[in-house]
């Protein structure tokens, strides 16, 4: 074609291709199998097209801590484990406030009473004091009849004569923190306006809240404390808590929060003991000049230290003393406290009424026998 001529191979001459492959005892005389590896795909379907129950799985698998019950996210948004939360640090909270006022009244405790043993009733009279010294003139009380195991000598910690009352703002024998516990206005020294100071009224046992004559029992202020096995009673503030140190309730305690308390405590005469040889023996640092004639509401005898701060009730079997703890403070926070208790103290025998009148004369300027202690 064009001119030129094709070279014909020759046919005795043969085109050879070298092929090179791999020998058959490679693959151990088998063929190869070839194995694909699955790998899973993951299909994105529209919302519309999920039906309720996959989405409810979706969410559930796709959530932060997943089906892990303990994962901190599922336990903060369940509504039971919160309540269930709740429940536990209240209950810790309790338990810890609980141990807490049982450490501090136990330590009150501790303070107040050290165990000493019994000794002979018939010792002399300790050195520095008179067996001759002149009878209190203070009327009997009721005979009660409950027993006490013996008449050992006491160790009775009485408050310092050397303590000062806390802030009064309004001068009206309340003091601000006492303020708190009868409702009543720390600057009006007469909070209902009925023509008689807080303190008076309180001491009198009728309600400073409350236009005169309201009686103070009457006022949910307080309460009425009454001790079943030495048959007595009195008044004591509702927020304050009262321990029965004894199974025996010979020591009975009404403490506030803030550690300070009032406390009474029974004491059995020896056979043929007067109240002045019980003082002479078991308190030799009382001394009877330090002591006056005290008659409450309730036409109860006893007789008041002259500081306030200390009563004493006896009949011709034992002797009541009703006194104030300040928890080692140098300050009185709630002396009128004490005066209302000692006010509505009363034995099985005394009226339970309180008397219906209140003082006739000008209460801003009285000063009666009644109110000594404020």
């Amino acid at each position: 074609m064009f001119g030129f001529k094709s070279k014909e191979i020759p046919k005795n001459q043969e085109s050879k291709v070298d092929v090179v492959s791999m020998p058959t005892d490679f693959y151990g005389g088998a063929n190869p199998v070839v194995q694909f590896k699955d790998v899973p795909k993951m299909v994105t379907r529209e919302h519309e097209d999920i039906t309720p129950t996959e989405k409810k799985l979706l969410d559930k698998q796709t959530k932060a801590g997943g089906d892990d019950k303990l994962h901190p996210v599922n336990l903060l948004s369940s509504r039971k484990n919160l309540i269930i939360g709740s429940v536990a640090v209240f209950g810790v909270a309790v338990i810890g406030a609980s141990i807490y006022y049982y450490w501090q009244y136990k330590k009150i405790q501790s303070a107040n009473f050290t165990p000493i043993p019994p000794t002979n009733t018939e010792s002399p009279t300790p050195a520095g004091e008179t067996t001759t010294a002149p009878e209190a003139i203070v009327p009997v009380l009721e005979t009660t009849t409950a027993p006490i195991a013996s008449s050992p000598v006491i160790n009775l910690k009485l408050p310092s004569q050397f303590l000062v009352d806390s802030q009064d703002m309004d001068s009206d024998k309340v003091s601000d923190a006492a303020e708190e516990v009868f409702g009543t206005d720390p600057g009006n020294a007469d909070t209902d306006k009925d023509g008689y100071p807080d303190g008076h009224e309180i001491s009198y046992l009728y309600d400073p809240n409350g236009f005169a004559p309201k009686k103070l029992i009457d006022s949910g202020l307080v309460k009425d404390y009454s001790n079943s096995i030495f048959s007595y009673k009195m008044y004591y503030p509702k927020d304050w808590v009262l321990g029965e140190v004894d199974t025996a309730k010979q020591d009975v305690l009404f403490s506030t929060l803030s550690g300070e308390s009032i406390e009474i405590s029974i004491f059995d005469f020896a056979l043929g003991e007067t109240f002045n040889d019980w003082l002479a023996k078991n308190l030799p640092s009382e001394k009877l000049s330090d002591l006056s004639p005290f008659v409450s509401v309730f036409k109860v005898n006893g007789l008041i230290r002259k500081d306030g701060l200390v009563y004493y009730f006896y009949d011709q079997n034992r002797v009541y003393v009703l006194y104030y703890n300040s928890a080692d403070a140098k300050t009185v926070n709630y002396r009128i406290v004490l005066t209302m208790m000692a006010e509505s103290f009363r034995l099985q025998n005394s009226g339970s009424e309180v008397p219906n009148q209140l003082i006739e004369e000008n209460v801003i300027n009285t000063s009666s026998t009644s109110t000594t202690a404020l």
